[in-house]
């Protein structure tokens, strides 16, 4: 029932948003729920189909984040304003890039919100956010989020870290390993530059390797699981709820991989992988300061 009011809540912000676009931005972010380009996501600072934020009238803009906080938790959607925010950092250590810019960002809407099946992106560089909606159901994968720089080092926001507590928390599971699960662990040998997964449509082959929740002592283990709850924990408790509870019975089967160094800003990967779960955290681009991370359900992204 809960997950049914959300889904309706969604809907109607989404459907007020709609009303406030002009017919131009309207048509250029309306598809159908069967358009290809509905699974199709991306990581980077590409163009995108639909509308961009700065395309919109301010009061539409607003509504955006408005419907978004339907499906997010206040860290969540926070998370997504600083990394909107933190374009106009990279601007300004760029020379003024054309492409960094706060509201560079795309809505695009698939079906008619409401229906049976309907879905919402909004997507630019280093966030991309999938909503789908099933008979009364909320989905919120792929999740993808990543900074850069992860540590802001000069200026105004010198030392603002976006995603910081996502970092320490990983390096946190890391860091209560022993020695031998910590070698257990060390899938790679050396940290991954960027996800494993990439920007697949599908997971239809995961990543391997790492040691099995299961066979963790309980701190490796409860330091794991709080990483991964730092990711969950994006989500309106409602979802994170559900997902919790769909993962429950598959959580000993995940593997935590985790390679490079355990020392704050230093370059590093991590991940934990499973049937019901891919949870990655790369942080090895310029030399450690640099994330991003990804959370995807295999057999639940983009509606299931």
């Amino acid at each position: 029932m809960a997950d049914a009011q959300l889904a309706g809540e969604l809907a109607a912000a989404v459907g007020e948003l709609l009303a406030a676009l002009p017919p131009e931005a309207l048509g250029a972010c309306r598809f159908a729920h069967d358009d290809a380009l509905r699974t199709r996501w991306d990581s980077g600072p590409n163009e995108r189909a639909g509308v961009q934020l700065r395309a919109m009238p301010p009061e539409a803009r607003h509504l955006v984040y408005a419907a978004l906080a339907c499906a997010h938790s206040p860290h969540g959607l926070r998370a997504i304003l600083r990394i909107h925010a933190l374009e106009a950092v990279l601007r300004a250590r760029e020379g003024g890039s054309a492409h960094r810019h706060p509201e560079r960002y795309w809505l695009q809407v698939f079906g008619d919100p409401g229906a049976a099946s309907w879905a919402l992106r909004l997507e630019g560089h280093h966030c991309s956010v999938n909503l789908a909606a099933r008979d009364g159901t909320v989905r919120a994968t792929p999740l993808f989020r990543a900074t850069n720089p992860a540590r802001v080092p000069d200026g105004p926001q010198a030392g603002l870290r976006v995603l910081g507590a996502e970092e320490d928390a990983g390096r946190a599971a890391a860091l209560a390993l022993t020695p031998a699960e910590r070698a257990a662990c060390d899938a790679d040998r050396a940290a991954s530059m960027d996800l494993l997964t990439g920007v697949s449509p599908r997971l239809t082959t995961l990543p391997t390797g790492g040691a099995l929740l299961r066979d963790l002592a309980p701190p490796a283990r409860s330091a794991v699981d709080r990483a991964i709850d730092r990711w969950i924990d994006h989500l309106h408790p409602t979802l994170a709820a559900e997902l919790r509870a769909r993962l429950a019975p598959r959580r000993d089967a995940l593997r935590f991989a985790f390679s490079g160094a355990t020392a704050s800003g230093q370059p590093h990967s991590w991940r934990v992988v499973g049937s019901g779960l891919v949870l990655e955290f790369a942080m090895a681009q310029d030399g450690g300061n640099h994330i991003h991370a990804v959370l995807r359900e295999p057999d639940g992204d983009f509606g299931g």
